[in-house]
C-alpha cells in the first residue's frame, strides 16, 4: 500500500515539475488535472485546467476535466457555463451533455436537466444510467408517467446493478411511493459527476 501511494506521489510531482519547466506543455498540465481528479483532489486540479485550457482552446479531454473539476469542486455555476459552452462546440459530445444535465439536477434546475436527458435517452437508447437519471429528471418536474416509463425502461436494462437500482429508489422517493430522503443524502447516493 505504502509503494502504490509512493508512485502515486512521485507522479504528481513529476507532472508538476514538467508543468513548472515547461509551462506550455498542455499534456503536463492536462495530465496532472486528470491525476489530481482520480485523487479526489478537485480544486488542486483546477488551476492545471485551467492552464491547458489557455494552451489548447480545442482539446476535449481538457474542458472534461475542468467541468468536471467545477462541478466536483461546488463550483455548479461556472461547471454550468463551461458545459453550456461546451455544447455549443461539440454538439455531439455524449458525456458533456450527461454531466450537464447532472449538474442541472443537483442544483435546482430540474427542467434544463429533463431537456437533456430526453436527448440522451434518444441518443442512447441502451443506457440503464441514462433511463434511470432521466426518471429522476422527469419525477422531480412532475412528470410521473415519463419518470415511471423511464424507471421500467431502466429496470429492464439495467438488471441488478446498485447505481441503477439506487437511481430507481429515488424515482419512487421523488414520486412518494419510497422511504424519504433528503437533498444531501439524494446527492450523495447519486454520486458525483
Amino acid at each position: 500500500m505504502s509503494t502504490e501511494n509512493d508512485d502515486v506521489s512521485r507522479r504528481v510531482a513529476l507532472l508538476r515539475r514538467a508543468a513548472e519547466v515547461c509551462p506550455v506543455d498542455v499534456a503536463a498540465h492536462r495530465d496532472l488535472g486528470w491525476l489530481l481528479l482520480e485523487l479526489k483532489r478537485y480544486e488542486e486540479a483546477l488551476p492545471f485546467f485551467r492552464k491547458a485550457m489557455t494552451l489548447a482552446p480545442n482539446d476535449v479531454e481538457v474542458w472534461r476535466g475542468l467541468m468536471r473539476s467545477y462541478a466536483m469542486s461546488d463550483m455548479a455555476v461556472d461547471a454550468m457555463a463551461l458545459g453550456e459552452d461546451a455544447l455549443k462546440l461539440w454538439p455531439r459530445e455524449h458525456e458533456f451533455r450527461f454531466n450537464l444535465a447532472v449538474t442541472y439536477l443537483d442544483n435546482g434546475r430540474p427542467h434544463d436537466a429533463a431537456h437533456l436527458f430526453s436527448r440522451l435517452v434518444r441518443n442512447d437508447p441502451e443506457s440503464p444510467v441514462v433511463h434511470a437519471m432521466a426518471g429522476v429528471a422527469f419525477a422531480s418536474i412532475g412528470r410521473k408517467r415519463a419518470a415511471r416509463r423511464e424507471q421500467m425502461s431502466a429496470r429492464q436494462l439495467g438488471g441488478e446493478d446498485p447505481a441503477v437500482e439506487r437511481l430507481l429508489g429515488e424515482i419512487d422517493e421523488i414520486l412518494g411511493s419510497g422511504p424519504k430522503m433528503n437533498q444531501k443524502s439524494r446527492s450523495a447516493q447519486r454520486g458525483g459527476t
